[in-house]
């Protein structure tokens, strides 16, 4: 049997358990459950306890919680103790915890409040905790938490203004307090924060705290102007580091500025001076080398920024001589083997050592082993091995109670809800019962618990898991639709989203390929198809208008494969920009990216399409015909343009 027809055998049975679009159809499973919630809602109390008496269905501890909850105003206490017994380090019991202490704060009940709190991640419980402490005559344990609160330097939820008007009438807001505070929230940036705290100094701490945010402008301005020796040495300290941090040349020892910082301080501020020179990857990148060489100062972050420099600057001689001086552990990253092949070709050397160093890259599954074995041409390396874990321990995780919550949410298209059970259930095993909890998410169709769960116990070596073919047939579909290739579709939507339909960015992109309502709403004309907000969570749709996005790209950059995913992460008008600033071989091109955030984007987007290729069946390489071959013709149309360019001048 042909290895494509046994890779796409295995994976519908494997991975097309349960699809997106079937969930529906499982509600029948849960039906008594969804029984018993409608009589809940709708108050018919004496037919919900009849209903929930005879119930066996893992939810029902939600059920109880929202009875429970509903009865708050009876002070139900041994009903809410008894289930936080029950049922403790669950989801449910902390949801009924955390309901009704914002109930017993609504109701000034500070008493019982002080009873069932207990440390918590929410400002707003931080804060009536805080004010609980001082109406129970915990005084000095409420000034202990409200200072914790104040010198976070955050903006505060309105539940602490009533701890610090307390300590406004006990005179216990100090000056020094309020300016601590303003400081800590100029160095954090909530300026609209520091200007309110302003207000509430003093004449004297005024003047300073105008100084202070008038050379956080411009912190360099520090030494020559002169009212800033009187400032306070905190404020100082902290103008002086950030003048120090945003310096883009070197710092003279006997620069009067570093008298501010300790030795350790020193230290670090060299680093990242240092740091920053090397990333401009300038032929003096030997200077600076022996200079933190000299100091002791060089990390792994530091090699990674004099390698990647020397890249992106062409220096191929200053290369090669760095990766010789680098760690043994920089020596063997795939990234800098297969750049050390590159520079020693650029500088034409003998063929076996390029080869040495490309081979020894290629053996890895990641971005530079696919490029790698493309240059020696031969296939890339996959790797791929099964997660090996014993029947008994799979079956006692589909037993585990939390799991079978989150997999009846799950199964009732509550999609939060059945996450946090998940991470729940995530801290209470050991790593072989999150390996067996990978293993019953895939089975389940449940794609992005599969990966976020090995990606926990970084197990990176099972590709069926890793990467799933969710969603196969509307992938397909799409891809034909478009005329692009299904891998790539798969790829972008696997970095995108990692199949998480629901997903949802602060800058509000949406669904499985994260598009943008505007974007998702121009592309809807072009390819003639009704615009639905509602519907960018819809898998099926949100392939189909991001795909027809891609294709846009694709035609824009004339099929160049690597320009169309810069652009679908960072917009066409920057990778315009860009192609302009930079040219040469498109790896290098592609280091050159200024965006960390894209340059990394395009990186996983291409190697997660040659496992996807794979995963299909194909195993194409990671830069296809059509990209070199209009990287070519770009590059050759360029320097017919610069040498035009050139001779009108001349003329």
């Amino acid at each position: 049997m042909g290895t494509r027809l046994l890779y796409v055998m295995s994976l519908s049975l494997t991975f097309l358990v349960m699809p997106w679009y079937a969930i529906a159809n499982t509600t029948g499973l849960h039906q008594d459950f969804l029984d018993a919630e409608k009589l809940l809602k709708s108050r018919n109390y004496t037919g919900f306890k009849q209903k929930l008496s005879s119930l066996d269905h893992p939810l029902t501890p939600y059920l109880e919680s929202d009875y429970i909850y509903r009865h708050f105003y009876t002070r139900p206490d041994d009903k809410i103790q008894a289930f936080l017994r029950t049922h403790s380090n669950t989801p449910a019991a902390d949801q009924l915890k955390r309901k009704w202490l914002f109930y017993l704060a609504r109701k000034n009940d500070w008493k019982r409040f002080n009873q069932y709190y207990t440390p918590s991640n929410s400002l707003t419980l931080r804060c009536h905790h805080a004010h609980s402490l001082n109406k129970t005559n915990r005084h000095f344990e409420a000034i202990t938490e409200g200072q914790r609160l104040w010198l976070l330097g955050d903006p505060l939820p309105k539940a602490c203004d009533k701890v610090f008007q307390h300590w406004q009438r006990k005179g216990l807001l100090s000056q020094d307090l309020i300016w601590q505070r303003f400081l800590k929230s100029v160095d954090k940036r909530h300026y609209r924060l520091a200007r309110y705290l302003q207000k509430m100094l003093s004449s004297e701490y005024q003047k300073h705290a105008k100084l202070v945010r008038s050379l956080w402008r411009k912190p360099w301005n520090i030494l020559s102007n002169e009212a800033a020796i009187e400032l306070p040495n905190d404020a100082r300290y902290l103008l002086a580091k950030r003048s120090i941090l945003r310096q883009k040349n070197e710092i003279d020892p006997s620069h009067p500025i570093l008298n501010f910082f300790s030795q350790t301080q020193l230290e670090r501020i060299q680093k990242e001076t240092i740091t920053t020179m090397a990333s401009k990857g300038e032929e003096d990148a030997f200077f600076w080398y022996q200079l933190a060489s000299k100091h002791k100062l060089i990390d792994t972050k530091m090699e990674h920024a004099f390698l990647h420099g020397a890249v992106q600057n062409s220096n191929w001689f200053v290369y090669t001589h760095l990766f010789k001086l680098a760690s043994p552990n920089i020596q063997r990253d795939s990234q800098w083997q297969y750049w050390q092949g590159r520079a020693l070709q650029m500088m034409g050397a003998n063929t076996n050592q390029v080869q040495y160093y490309l081979a020894e890259a290629a053996k890895n599954r990641d971005y530079y082993g696919f490029m790698a074995s493309q240059q020696l041409g031969q296939k890339a390396n996959m790797n791929h091995r099964s997660i090996d874990i014993a029947p008994s321990k799979i079956q006692t995780v589909r037993l585990d109670h939390s799991i079978k919550r989150a997999l009846a949410f799950f199964e009732l298209n509550r999609i939060p809800q059945a996450r946090r059970e998940w991470r729940y259930a995530m801290e209470q095993h050991d790593e072989s019962g999150q390996l067996a909890m990978a293993l019953v998410a895939g089975r389940h169709g449940w794609a992005d618990r599969a990966i976020m769960t090995l990606a926990k116990v970084k197990n990176w070596d099972d590709l069926q898991l890793r990467f799933p073919l969710a969603h196969l047939e509307a992938f397909s579909s799409a891809a034909q639709k478009h005329h692009i290739s299904q891998n790539w579709i798969y790829g972008i939507a696997r970095q995108e989203s990692a199949f998480m339909h629901d997903a949802k960015s602060s800058a509000g992109a949406t669904g499985l390929m994260q598009l943008m309502p505007a974007t998702a709403k121009g592309i809807s004309r072009k390819i003639r198809v009704r615009y639905n907000y509602g519907s960018l969570i819809k898998p099926d749709y949100n392939i189909h208008l991001g795909s027809g996005y891609l294709k846009q790209l694709a035609k824009r950059f004339n099929n160049n494969k690597v320009l169309a995913t810069a652009s679908y992460n960072a917009g066409p008008t920057n990778v315009k920009r860009w192609l302009k600033r930079n040219q040469g071989p498109i790896d290098q091109w592609i280091e050159n990216i200024p965006f960390s955030e894209t340059r990394e984007y395009v990186k996983r987007v291409l190697t997660y399409s040659v496992i996807y290729s794979y995963r299909l069946g194909q195993q194409q390489p990671i830069l296809d015909y059509d990209t070199l071959a209009s990287w070519q013709s770009k590059n050759t149309q360029l320097q017919i343009s610069l040498l035009k360019s050139k001779q009108n001048k001349q003329g």
